[in-house]
């Protein structure tokens, strides 16, 4: 019980320095787009199996040369296989906290609402909450590759129980400059 007080109260810092990065000045921050896809694989989830996913994200960057700083809304579903396979629906906000530039590591949190519609039992509408890591590669200044690993949580109602899951995936980044009239990076 200790360890997800612990793991919420991180994963809510996260949305928090998220929301605050979506105010963030649009002089000084690019808006990338990206697009994840994801193998899932249950943790603690009954009789499911693994299954696939993804999600499209999108928010103010900041970057201060080594340091990158995003605020990030994402939308996401994620179908799972089995006897009890649900498929996940989730809207979360949050931000990421990204080191360099050509390579780009990064750790990332949201906090947001999800859905799991149960094949068999009652459907669940409750908070939800990530924290990850991912490797992104700038192929050019306005597109992104990347790899990405995350614990995902869906809280239990009392009569539906917690869902947590692992994403491994990748994600494809188009990086938009509100600022560039020209399309020439001019650093």
């Amino acid at each position: 019980m200790h360890r997800s007080s612990n793991f919420a109260r991180t994963s809510f810092a996260f949305a928090i320095a998220g929301a605050i990065g979506l105010c963030a000045t649009p002089a000084l921050a690019d808006i990338p787009l990206s697009l994840d896809l994801d193998y899932v694989l249950p943790v603690d989830a009954g009789p499911v199996d693994d299954g696939f996913g993804g999600a499209l994200r999108f928010g103010p960057r900041v970057d201060l040369k080594l340091l990158t700083l995003a605020g990030e809304a994402s939308l996401g579903i994620h179908d799972f296989s089995g006897p009890e396979g649900p498929t996940v629906y989730r809207g979360v906000v949050g931000g990421r906290f990204g080191l360099g530039y050509l390579l780009r590591p990064s750790i990332f949190g949201h906090l947001g609402v999800g859905h799991a519609d149960w094949s068999s039992t009652e459907d669940l509408t409750h908070l939800t909450l990530d924290i990850g890591a991912s490797l992104d590669v700038t192929v050019v200044p306005a597109f992104e590759i990347g790899v990405h690993a995350a614990y995902n949580y869906l809280a239990g109602n009392g009569s539906v129980d917690d869902l947590g899951f692992m994403t491994l995936g990748g994600h494809l980044t188009f990086v938009l400059d509100p600022n560039d009239d020209d399309g020439i990076d001019d650093d």
